[in-house]
């Protein structure tokens, strides 16, 4: 694993003119406020569930606000990198921080099945959002900076959820994906190094 102040680097492993580019804006920008919405209603869905059955409510602000979030940052890119081919000792894997767009990212080069990247993209939502939930809900369990990073991950899984859309409805089933910088590219042809 590597890491990389920038963005995202340009694939050399694959030929983009021969893959289709993924239809989805133009900008990260614009896919940020696209799907922010998808971040708000998760993050409100979950404080509505936890609070109706269990009647937790929103700490108070304070250090545990900034704690929580600096905590969710790395656990939520690790938990990508966590889920590529190789894992973290992979070197094609690459976690980063884009300075002009202030976002932090995970990385990887290779050619995945659609299922998997599915899989990349959801995978920190439900690790540091559904199952922190559904502990909360039935073990009774409460903890602010738990909720907090729980709260902040939904709202930050929005672009992910908004990929795991777009390639549901561009991807099929037995294609191939890709990234390359901050695009993503897919195909249907054997690719004898595609990951499952």
């Amino acid at each position: 694993m590597k890491f990389r102040i920038g963005k995202p680097p340009i694939n050399e492993n694959i030929n983009v003119l021969e893959w289709n580019l993924l239809k989805e804006p133009k900008s990260l920008t614009v896919t940020q406020v696209v799907a922010l919405p998808i971040g708000l209603i998760c993050a409100g869905l979950i404080f509505l569930i936890l609070h109706y059955f269990k009647g937790i409510n929103i700490p108070k602000f304070g250090v545990k606000y900034i704690l929580a979030y600096f905590l969710m940052i790395p656990l939520h890119e690790m938990i990508h990198a966590l889920c590529y081919p190789g894992s973290l000792l992979s070197k094609d894997t690459v976690i980063g921080y884009w300075p002009d767009m202030s976002v932090f990212y995970a990385y990887n080069n290779c050619v995945l099945k659609r299922n998997r990247y599915l899989l990349v993209y959801i995978a920190p939502f439900a690790v540091l959002s559904i199952i922190p939930t559904i502990v909360m809900l039935f073990l009774d369990f409460k903890s602010d900076l738990l909720l907090l990073i729980v709260l902040f991950n939904a709202l930050s899984s929005c672009v992910d959820i908004f990929n795991c859309i777009l390639i549901l409805l561009q991807v099929p089933k037995e294609g191939l994906v890709v990234n390359s910088e901050e695009k993503t590219y897919w195909k249907l042809e054997n690719y004898l190094n595609a990951r499952t």
